[in-house]
């Protein structure tokens, strides 16, 4: 007998069995075996992938609204067949920071790696020998781990890099607006480029890549773009073209700077870098296409912070006003009439203008630090399985008023300095307080109560980023000097200039960027049109 479609009976039965058993074979092979000592878990509305979809549209946005009405400082959320343990608790990302040797951040982070810079299966067999250092203090990875830390870390190597970078962001900047001109700028963009030319002189020497050839620039900026696409990695040459296109111009550009020992004339951190690598047994052209990934390293971070550091400053006139106040300490003056504007005077001596630094960074960190789970553990009360992968949510613990307060979501400038959390920059002639202890590393200090794992910028543990010293350096000095230098205002010359909205909704591979551009024009202050600035690093001349 037939059915109503025209099938029989028996075909209709066999399908129906057939369709039966596949969703349940799919059910069976994506289903999570939640234990009941695992955290919370948070199912999504649509099976499977509902998840995927929340994490595509909102970026790490999506761990707060997925949580918003549960509130569990760690949760279980699934995805096809894997887990993910969420972290919106500074408490427990603290506890997660000691217990390293039962969690991996290589094992992360160098898939990304693999994907983004397409490096061989031979060359990536010699990262992962030995990636964790659980077998001893040998290997590739503990190695660079171990030499990034000394060559980074507070000493003569460091200050030499940063002298280095002082030197070249004077020259630069004394060319800008010369001669009574008003330079006419998009100024996010601006900032990419001057930053891309002076980090790789400074960091990869006078015969680097974009000195060479400055188009690769632009190039390097169209792989910076599509990196996530790339990292995707289903036919990059097709569905990230021009990432992809970018990326390989970089490549072969830097396999050539390996292969022309160019790098004998780069700075002590590259020169190391690259013998390491070449020494465990990279090919000259796979060390060439890894120092891609250096190269947003030192760029991929630094210049959307710098952008917004600058951004909050100038968009605010009494801020400014303190800002420049405070730098002034700062300056010294040469017989010749030119100034010298001192970084260790301002890292020691100008709290609200660092203070200002760090709340800048804390509204646009929404990084996610990364774990990967290498055996059955437990964290506190809670219980984590083996292969599960942990990300602690910066954007959520940033801004959770129950650790920064009510203000949370707001700039507050003072955020920083001891005593003046509660207030805001408004007062161009109130004094900021002396009361915040430069002389501590880079972006440590927190507001009293606030845990040293709330600050999520430069991760955290065993892991936290060695380039964190020179990058407060390098952004402090360069929005010092524009700020002493240089009036920036509207197009039209009205001041201030207004701030853009973040482009906080897309998964994150750098800090939040600016959504759009900003368009400023740029001329000296009244009366320094003539002036030549320094930039003086400790113990420079």
């Amino acid at each position: 007998m037939a059915a109503p479609t025209g099938l029989p009976a028996s075909v209709i039965v066999l399908l129906l069995t057939v369709i039966t058993l596949l969703a349940v074979t799919i059910h069976r092979g994506l289903a999570i075996d939640h234990s009941p000592g695992e955290p919370p878990i948070i199912k999504p509305r649509i099976p499977y992938i509902g998840h995927i979809i929340g994490i595509i549209r909102h970026g790490t946005k999506y761990f707060e609204i997925v949580n918003r009405n549960t509130r569990y400082p760690i949760y279980t959320l699934p995805t096809l067949s894997t887990r993910q343990y969420i972290v919106t608790s500074p408490q427990i990302a603290a506890q997660l920071q000691r217990q390293h040797k039962d969690l991996a951040f290589y094992n992360v982070i160098l898939e990304v790696t693999r994907r983004l810079t397409s490096l061989k299966p031979s060359t990536m067999k010699i990262v992962m020998n030995n990636v964790n250092a659980e077998q001893g203090d040998w290997g590739l990875m503990p190695t660079m781990h171990d030499m990034f830390n000394t060559v980074l870390g507070r000493g003569e190597s460091l200050k030499d890099l940063t002298r280095s970078q002082m030197s070249i962001f004077s020259e630069m900047l004394n060319d800008v607006a010369v001669g009574g001109e008003c330079l006419d700028i998009n100024l996010f963009q601006w900032i990419k480029s001057i930053f891309a030319f002076a980090n790789a002189k400074s960091i990869y020497g006078p015969e680097n890549i974009f000195a060479l050839d400055p188009s690769l620039v632009d190039a390097f900026w169209d792989f910076e773009a599509g990196m996530l696409a790339l990292i995707i990695d289903i036919f990059p040459s097709v569905t990230a073209r021009k990432a992809y296109l970018g990326r390989e111009a970089v490549a072969k550009a830097l396999v050539d700077y390996v292969k022309e020992k160019r790098w004998h004339k780069a700075s002590l951190l590259i020169q190391n870098r690259i013998s390491i690598n070449l020494s465990h047994g990279f090919t000259e052209a796979e060390a060439g296409r890894s120092e891609i990934i250096l190269h947003f390293a030192i760029l991929g971070n630094a210049v959307p912070s710098t952008f917004w550091i600058l951004a909050n400053i100038i968009s605010r006139p009494d801020l400014l006003a303190q800002i420049r106040k405070e730098i002034q300490s700062a300056v010294d003056d040469n017989e010749d009439g030119s100034k010298n504007i001192n970084l260790s005077t301002i890292e020691s001596s100008c709290p609200l203008f660092v203070s200002t630094y760090r709340e800048s960074l804390r509204m646009i960190g929404n990084l996610a630090s990364l774990r990967y789970v290498l055996r059955d553990t437990v964290i506190g009360q809670h219980y984590l399985r083996k292969d599960s992968i942990i990300q602690v949510a910066g954007i959520i613990i940033h801004h959770d008023p129950q650790t920064w307060g009510q203000d949370s979501d707001q700039f507050n400038p003072r955020r920083f300095i001891k005593g003046q959390q509660a207030s805001v920059a408004d007062d161009a002639d109130s004094e900021p307080s002396s009361g915040l202890d430069l002389r501590e590393p880079a972006a440590t200090q927190l507001p009293p109560g606030v845990p040293s794992a709330a600050f999520r910028l430069f991760g955290g543990g065993s892991v936290v980023c060695p380039g964190r010293h020179f990058a407060q350096s390098e952004i402090l000095a360069f929005v010092a000097y524009l700020l002493m230098a240089f009036d920036i205002s509207a197009p039209d010359g009205t001041t201030p200039i207004k701030l853009p909205p973040r482009d906080n909704e897309k998964i994150p591979l750098s800090v939040i960027k600016p959504k759009g551009d900003v368009k400023v024009s740029i001329k000296r202050r009244k009366g320094y049109e003539d002036v030549s600035w320094r930039l003086l690093a400790d113990g420079q001349r």
